[in-house]
């Protein structure tokens, strides 16, 4: 048998079902039942057969000791310490995203400064894939505040234990989590928990595919990924893991509970992080900033037909200098726009800026009011 202590308060936190659903991924099938508590599993292995039995409820008297000794079975049956076979069953009932540092010496450490990196832009990483998870819109860019369930969810994402000889952390995404504010009643549609991950896993692919692209097209492919989740938010922790060590292995391994065959792993060197950062500033620059407001002056205006859309150019002050921003305004906003630009006073509008190379654009433009200007601006614009 091989050693490893397993304390109690360890087994009885072992979810049975999650432990089923780990059996069957290594190859046990179930055969029957052993009294009203017990499962049997079974398995051939290099023509041995090799048995399980595993207690299906905590609240029995000797559910420690059943799965005390299904752990050590699978001990000598697996050619590992218990403990260690402990730590999967643990697992069991999360998706698992491997962050994996090259910096680890002998021991299995690195720079303290780079274990700190890494676990930001761990997070980082998985914030970017729950928030494409969490909208009904692909975004290029993720700026202010993180929907509900997406704090929620990264509320109950866990951290496991490192492995031995090497510095991996293992991030414990909860697969069948849901925001209490968004339980379906449809069972066919996947938990939040496990769009999350589905999302990681499409994006981390995307950049993968991408990457061998980059070779000859620099940033372009990247950006043109975005649809499949990859974001400026998602390039920068990427480029930020693969620059601080010697690059970094990311991978997904699925939850037993509810496997998938997807195999999911990129492998990153420390050069992938220039172009990474290259397409993590063009996507932040092709992102609308929604809910944005401008003051300033209407300075010429566009107007084909009284029954259709107009357009205006309005100057604005932007972090402390004159820009120029395009807008459309409906119909029932005409006979403002031509007062104000007919009395020189100043519009305060609300759209979504958008940056186009050098021009700025005010999409869904909104809210347009005549207002009184303040004083620094108008020493800038006049």
């Amino acid at each position: 048998m091989r050693t490893g202590f397993v304390e109690q308060s360890g087994l009885l936190s072992l979810s049975p079902r999650d432990v089923a659903g780990w059996l069957r991924m290594r190859g046990f099938l179930h055969i029957g039942s052993v009294g009203e508590y017990g499962a049997l599993f079974r398995r051939t292995k290099h023509d041995n057969e090799q048995e399980l039995l595993l207690p299906t409820s905590p609240s029995t008297r000797d559910f420690v000791i059943r799965m005390r000794q299904l752990i050590e079975d699978l001990s000598e049956y697996e050619e590992r310490r218990s403990n260690e076979v402990m730590t999967d069953l643990y697992m069991a009932p999360f998706d698992v995203v491997k962050v994996r540092s090259p910096d680890a010496d002998d021991y299995g450490s690195i720079r303290f400064s780079a274990g700190i990196d890494l676990h930001a832009e761990s997070k980082n990483l998985l914030r970017a894939a729950a928030n494409a998870a969490a909208s009904n819109i692909p975004r290029r860019s993720w700026r202010g505040r993180s929907f509900d369930e997406v704090n929620d969810y990264l509320g109950n994402v866990r951290l496991g234990q490192t492995q031995i000889g090497s510095f991996v952390l293992n991030v414990l995404s909860p697969w069948d989590f849901s925001s209490g504010n968004q339980v379906s009643l449809d069972l066919s549609e996947p938990s939040f928990g496990r769009r999350v991950t589905n999302s990681l896993a499409a994006a981390l692919s995307a950049t993968e595919r991408a990457l061998r692209k980059s070779v000859v097209q620099g940033a372009q492919p990247i950006v043109d990924s975005y649809k499949s989740g990859i974001s400026s938010n998602f390039c920068a922790a990427l480029a930020r893991l693969a620059a601080e060590g010697d690059g970094v292995d990311v991978g997904l391994a699925w939850s037993p509970s509810a496997p998938k065959d997807k195999v999911v792993n990129l492998s990153l060197r420390r050069e992938d992080a220039a172009v990474l950062t290259e397409a993590s500033v063009l996507l932040a620059s092709q992102e609308a900033e929604p809910n944005f407001t401008i003051e300033g002056l209407v300075t010429l205006i566009s107007d084909p037909s009284q029954k259709s859309e107009g357009s205006v150019i309005v100057e604005t002050v932007l972090a402390g200098a004159l820009r120029k921003v395009r807008m459309k305004f409906t119909p029932g906003d005409r006979a403002l726009i031509y007062e104000a630009a007919e009395g020189r006073k100043w519009i305060s509008v609300q759209g979504d800026l958008q940056r186009q190379g050098q021009r700025l654009i005010l999409e869904n433009a909104r809210d347009i009011a005549i207002i009184t200007p303040q004083e620094t601006d108008l020493d800038l614009i006049s």
